[in-house]
């Protein structure tokens, strides 16, 4: 696919911007507890010194403070308004570069029923898609940026992930392919931790870059997909992307968001998509072929619907973030009970 970039960087005018508002109105972002910090700290930070400035005493001190004070908000502005107001230029861009490359543009929609591990749905959180793409022909392809909110009643962090949806022939059992790349410094950075157990060796030194789960007895279907043409691939154009299958879903995850107005950022993202596509066309007929199914016969694999029914991978929340409750929780605990009565 030939991709036409030029509508990202364009330069957009007014009336250009006013149709964007009119066509679509903006909704309620989810808040996020990154534009309240940066917000309330700086205040925080000038009543601390007016504070210790009043209690010793001393009026000489002010001046450095306001000071002080004034550098360390003109600091945070950078970081403050981006929270706070809207994009329209990008968002023309962004239309554009749709309309010309074959792709319906949505601002914001509801978080679409997918089985993919970021879309979980949960009654104590909320979810949306910023910036979605979906191809108006040919195979499906749905790109955007996911954010869900747990706990909306605390303001929390808002998490994000851009992801990318293609739809395979058939079924295929949960398989998880995690970026080494854009993990964290102890763990993975996808939302739900998969048992090790469950781990199965690439081809090649391209264990270095991947770790690949899948069920028991669906090793074959794993190393055919990522195969050592596939994963180079992977490496060149997409070495931070993590990927997920489950069902007859195939995902691309990244961390912080996919959607950008880099035009050199697109071309690579619609690299991979299109050699994963390619791969996936293959593997659909090589599925269905008699071959298959007979070495399937002489392994004890069993018949193409075997992968219907086949186990999906367990995952567990990280440990991290385990640990991080029961330090709040402790924490609590002590201070409760070591203060005075």
């Amino acid at each position: 696919m030939r991709l036409d970039t030029r509508p990202l960087i364009a330069r957009v005018d007014r009336q250009a911007r006013e149709q964007l508002r009119r066509r679509y109105p903006e909704r309620k972002r989810l808040p996020d507890l990154r534009s309240l910090y940066y917000a309330v700290l700086p205040v925080l930070w000038i009543a601390s010194v007016m504070s210790i400035t009043a209690s010793e005493g001393s009026h000489a001190k002010a001046p450095p403070a306001w000071i002080l004070g004034s550098l360390f908000i003109g600091l945070h502005l950078k970081r403050v308004l981006p929270f706070f107001r809207t994009s329209d230029r990008r968002r023309c861009r962004l239309k554009g570069f749709a309309d010309a490359n074959g792709f319906w543009y949505d601002i914001t929609r509801h978080s679409p029923d997918y089985p993919g591990m970021i879309f979980a749905r949960s009654s104590w959180g909320e979810s949306e898609i910023r910036d979605r793409f979906e191809r108006r022909s040919g195979p499906t392809l749905d790109i955007g940026d996911h954010q869900r909110r747990k706990l909306p009643f605390l303001a929390a962090r808002v998490h994000r992930w851009g992801y990318v949806m293609m739809r395979l022939p058939v079924p295929l059992p949960h398989i998880v392919l995690d970026s080494r790349r854009n993990n964290s410094l102890f763990h993975s950075d996808l939302p739900e931790a998969v048992g090790r157990h469950q781990r199965v060796s690439l081809e090649g030194d391209f264990d270095r870059h991947f770790t690949l789960y899948c069920p028991v007895g669906a090793e074959r279907d794993a190393l055919y997909l990522f195969t050592p043409d596939v994963m180079a691939r992977f490496i060149d154009t997409a070495a931070g992307l993590d990927v997920e299958i489950v069902d007859d879903h195939l995902f691309l995850y990244s961390p912080g968001g996919i959607i950008t107005t880099d035009p050199a950022a697109w071309e690579r993202l619609m690299e991979t998509v299109e050699a994963v596509e390619e791969k996936v066309a293959r593997w659909g007929r090589w599925r269905g072929s008699p071959m298959r199914e007979t070495a399937d016969a002489e392994d004890g694999v069993g018949s193409p619907r075997a992968a219907i029914t086949a186990p999906r991978l367990r995952t567990h929340p990280h440990v991290w973030y385990q640990a991080t409750w029961l330090v709040v929780i402790v924490t609590c605990v002590v201070w409760f009970l070591s203060a005075p009565r």
